[in-house]
């Protein structure tokens, strides 16, 4: 019994990662498109972009993090303040950020503190 409940949750797992792949790779997809638009300093485009991605992936951090860095740059902080509530950020994601993030805003994150 217990040799057919493992293959039947094996067969269940892998129906599952079938059904998501597509929308795992098109969210790859407007991610690395959303890149290039940010590259290219079109922050609506990009903004538009990576709606998409983080409307099929919500639990993506670094989708998150671009779409607030896009959301800031395209004019719309209080969008990019929404996705970020409750974060805590990487000196990296610090640092991307604030390519686009106005001093404004800049006060409500503090340095991260060392975990002893």
């Amino acid at each position: 019994m217990a040799i057919v409940l493992a293959a039947l949750l094996t067969v269940l797992a892998a129906g599952y990662s079938f059904v998501q792949a597509p929308t795992l790779v098109q969210a790859a997809r407007d991610m690395r498109a959303g890149d290039v638009e940010m590259a290219h300093h079109d922050y609506v485009t990009a903004a538009a972009t990576l709606a998409d991605a983080h409307r099929s992936v919500p639990t993506s951090r670094k989708i998150t993090i671009g779409l607030a860095e896009a959301d800031f740059g395209a004019g719309k902080p209080d969008a990019a303040m929404r996705l970020l509530r409750g974060m805590r950020l990487s000196p990296s994601e610090w640092q991307t950020l604030t390519q686009t993030m106005p001093a404004r805003y800049q006060q409500y994150f503090g340095p991260a503190k060392s975990e002893s």
